[in-house]
């Protein structure tokens, strides 16, 4: 099927910004068209059998990666060595950076008390900018209203994309979940291609993605809309602003 002049699967859901497709990534991302995204965006299972998921979008980024775009995946620490072996076979690695959490996990056989997970950035090239991204990220709460275990709160995403992309950008969320970062996109003008294997949450990315509204762009003189839930301390400025906005959104 034809979507912004791109070949891809059939499509589960699409609209102009979003288009999920149903299915195992490792199957999918072959038939992604070389040099069509701009970033990958991805939030995949953090346990040791999920390795491959790692390699997968880092071999299959390299092709379908525009020149100097990035790759962003969040992990977890445990197999963060490995994960980094993996990827760094097919992408040049950028950063690590450092989302903070409101709560603590305890990490038993090591008796640390982690109060942060890692987000790996890599890029196609050697030469990627991100426009001064903090690499300490605040804390905001997980959303877990539409994937109880591994939801993710929509401010972080919001704050990667508005940073690394421009409008024209087209981001690739390879295991898409209950769409979170596709919404992210959608709500700042970007256009997001999402695979996902649950067709559970397929729908329930397709409903979301389908009540989502792209943001209008918000003047100096408008009043500060401030979240009950969310709050930025590091970002200032109209850029702030949009954000907060864009997510006090999604929480009505």
């Amino acid at each position: 099927m034809n979507w912004h002049g791109l070949e891809l699967p059939e499509a589960y859901y699409r609209d102009d910004a979003v288009y999920i497709i149903h299915g195992d990534c490792r199957l999918i991302l072959p038939l992604i068209p070389d040099k069509s995204i701009n970033l990958v965006l991805t939030d995949p299972p953090y346990k040791d059998d999920f390795i491959w998921a790692y390699r997968n979008i880092a071999e299959q980024g390299a092709r379908i990666l525009k020149d100097e775009a990035l790759l962003f995946a969040y992990a977890g620490s445990m197999y963060l060595p490995t994960i980094l072996e993996e990827t760094t076979k097919y992408l040049t690695w950028i950063w690590l950076f450092n989302l903070q959490h409101h709560q603590f996990s305890r990490i038993w056989h090591h008796e640390i008390m982690q109060t942060s997970k890692p987000i790996i950035a890599l890029s196609k090239g050697n030469h990627a900018k991100l426009n001064w991204l903090r690499t300490d990220l605040p804390a905001e709460s997980a959303d877990k209203r539409f994937h109880k275990q591994w939801g993710q709160a929509i401010g972080i995403p919001c704050l990667i994309i508005s940073k690394v992309t421009n409008e024209t950008a087209i981001i690739l969320d390879p295991f898409l979940g209950a769409g979170t970062f596709a919404v992210a996109a959608k709500k700042l003008g970007r256009k997001c291609i999402g695979i996902e294997i649950s067709e559970e949450y397929c729908a329930i990315a397709a409903k979301r993605c389908s009540q989502a509204v792209m943001a209008l762009p918000i003047e100096p003189n408008q009043k500060e809309v401030k979240s009950s839930e969310i709050f930025f301390p590091l970002l200032d400025g109209i850029e702030g602003k949009e954000l907060r906005g864009l997510i006090e959104n999604e929480h009505h």
